[in-house]
């Protein structure tokens, strides 16, 4: 409130203020609704569509088969559809060790063949493309504990682009396989040092969920380059 006096007369004038209290209350209200609508529409989508993982950082075999693409303590989300299409990093319980996970991508569906005499692998006869080179990768192998280059290529399949690694000097072993009907068979994004139906065969998806997204990545959420980015 400001007083002047103008002919005699004392005028008293309101001076605005940056908040009144009426500014404050609708203001508080405003953000409880908002933190209420998106905490109900998070968990809505948490129990239907979405679940969150945290990638283990304890099983050096899976970490190195997981390259380039994820890395122990990423943060990521899964979807619950039991859907699952090929091209697909996906998340399944592990054949060999009950209550751990493995991380690979789906390559190939019921009866569908696959042949993987070079580090492409064919699908049904048809190689997959590899058109450009990415960064390579220095990865630490899981029992000879050297560290090894690994040569990066990113691949077109199933209409999907992902980067994948081979070591230069190592020639596969020639495999051809036929996925069982009902059955899905996953392959590691590390062709070279793999932790995938090579190893394992192939699996149930029904115990596997689509990794759709990394949330945050190992560096924390200001690495702009491991965060938020389908996988």
């Amino acid at each position: 409130m400001c007083a002047r006096e103008v002919n005699g007369a004392d005028l008293r004038v309101a001076l605005p203020t940056p908040y009144t209290e009426w500014d404050m209350r609708g203001f508080a209200k405003f953000l409880a609704w908002f933190v209420c609508i998106f905490g109900i529409g998070g968990t809505v989508l948490y129990y239907t569509m979405f679940d969150v993982w945290t990638v283990p950082d304890d099983d050096a075999a899976l970490l190195v088969s997981m390259a380039p693409n994820v890395f122990g303590g990423d943060f990521v989300v899964l979807s619950r559809s039991s859907e699952m299409q090929a091209g697909e990093l996906l998340r399944c319980d592990d054949p060999d060790s009950p209550g751990r996970f493995v991380v690979a991508r789906m390559m190939g569906g019921s009866n569908e063949s696959l042949d993987f005499t070079t580090d492409a692998v064919k699908v049904n006869g048809r190689r997959t493309p590899s058109p450009r080179a990415c960064t390579n990768v220095k990865l630490v192998h899981p029992t000879t504990n050297e560290e090894l280059e690994y040569f990066c290529h990113e691949e077109e399949f199933a209409g999907r682009n992902y980067n994948f690694v081979v070591r230069p000097s190592t020639t596969p072993n020639p495999l051809a396989v036929t996925v069982p009907a009902g059955k899905i068979f996953l392959v590691s994004d590390n062709r070279t040092t793999h932790v995938d139906s090579r190893d394992y065969g192939a699996v149930d998806p029904s115990t596997c969920k689509h990794i759709v997204m990394r949330l945050v990545g190992t560096e924390g959420w200001f690495d702009v380059k491991k965060r938020l980015t389908l996988l």
